[in-house]
C-alpha cells in the first residue's frame, strides 16, 4: 500500500462485498446447464466462495469494529458514573460532616447553657437556705434575749443555737460539695 493511499474503512469493505457478491450472483452458472470447462466451474465456485467468505468476513470485522466500539462507548460511561459517585460521595460525606459538627456545636451550646442555668439555681438556693438558716437562728437568739430566763440560762441557750447554726452551716456547704463533685 502507499503512503497516500487512503485505508479502506467498513463502508469500503461492504462495498466490496457487496460487487463481489452481486457479480457472483450475476455471472452465476445457468440452472440445468453444464460447465464447458472444468477451470470454468472451478472459477465460478471459487467466485461464489470467495464472495460468501469475504461477506462473512467482512460480517465479522464489522461485528467485533461495533463491539469494540459499544465496549468504548460502556467503559467511558462506566467511568463517568463511577467518577459521579464518588463525587457524590465525597460531596454526602463533607455535607454530613459540617452537619454533625453543626449540630455537636449547638448541642455543646444547649448544655452549657442549661448547666449555667443549674449553677445559678443552685447557688441560689444555698444562698437562701443559708440566709434562712441565719435568720431562723437568729430569731430564736432574740427571743432567747427577750426572755426572763436567768443570764446563765441565756448564755447557755445562745451558746447551743450559735452551735447549731454552725452545724446547719457545714451541713449545707458538705451538701453542696457533695452535689457539685456528685458524692450524693
Amino acid at each position: 500500500m502507499e503512503k497516500n493511499q487512503k485505508k479502506p474503512t467498513i463502508d469500503d469493505y461492504l462495498n466490496d462485498a457487496r460487487r463481489e457478491t452481486n457479480s457472483s450472483i450475476s455471472n452465476g452458472p445457468v440452472p440445468n446447464s453444464a460447465p464447458t470447462s472444468p477451470s470454468m466451474a472451478e472459477s465460478q465456485i471459487n467466485g461464489e466462495n470467495l464472495g460468501f467468505i469475504g461477506s462473512w468476513k467482512l460480517g465479522s470485522e464489522k461485528a467485533d469494529f461495533e463491539l469494540k466500539k459499544a465496549k468504548k462507548i460502556y467503559d467511558t460511561e462506566l467511568k463517568l458514573l463511577v467518577h459521579q459517585a464518588e463525587a457524590a460521595e465525597r460531596e454526602s460525606k463533607a455535607f454530613w460532616s459540617s452537619k454533625s459538627a453543626e449540630l455537636a456545636e449547638i448541642m455543646k451550646t444547649y448544655v452549657r447553657s442549661a448547666l449555667s442555668a443549674l449553677e445559678v439555681e443552685r447557688g441560689n438556693s444555698r444562698s437562701e437556705a443559708f440566709m434562712k438558716a441565719e435568720m431562723t437562728i437568729h430569731e430564736k437568739m432574740e427571743t432567747v434575749m427577750k426572755s426572763n430566763l436567768p443570764e446563765s440560762r441565756k448564755s447557755n441557750l445562745i451558746q447551743r443555737l450559735q452551735a447549731e447554726l454552725e452545724r446547719t452551716l457545714e451541713r449545707l456547704n458538705n451538701e453542696c460539695l457533695a452535689e457539685q463533685y456528685g458524692l450524693k
